[in-house]
């Protein structure tokens, strides 16, 4: 199966499941319960992209272009949330769009000092230490 069609699944699967009524009950867990939800993105993300385990934490994010799952589930929720509100009629398609992009904008700016401040994936950082390289070649699935 090419990388496309395992990135066409984890979409599908992974982050609808993860997604699902995560506005309830995402801005209750705790810290934990936030570090397990990135192990087991972690875990499916090395077998999207047929790496080995030891890839680090960061540098699989970046290899398959993909958000951490709690960036990207805040994300989610401030995008319904902006799309489902009140005065989602007053304003033009145009500028909820635009404020969409502003939160895109803010989400990868929060992945990129994540990326940063990580321990991990020293290496990687050195090589390519900008995340909003992925971004600019639409490979972020945000």
């Amino acid at each position: 199966m090419s990388f496309g069609n395992r990135k066409i699944l984890y979409d599908a699967i992974f982050v609808s499941i993860v997604s699902y009524c995560s506005a309830i009950y995402y801005p209750r867990l705790s810290q934990i319960n936030i570090n397990k939800l990135l192990s087991l993105q972690r875990k499916i993300l090395i077998n999207v992209a047929s790496g080995y385990r030891t890839i680090s934490f960061p540098a699989i994010f970046y290899i398959t272009g993909e958000v951490p799952i709690d960036i990207k589930i805040e994300l989610i929720n401030r995008t319904k949330t902006l799309r489902h509100s009140t005065s989602f009629h007053e304003h033009s398609k145009h500028e909820i769009e635009n404020k969409i992009a502003e939160l895109r904008a803010q989400a990868v700016e929060r992945w990129q000092l994540t990326y940063e401040n990580s321990t991990k994936g020293r290496l990687t950082n050195e090589i390519i230490p900008d995340v909003e390289i992925t971004h600019k070649n639409k490979c972020i699935g945000i």
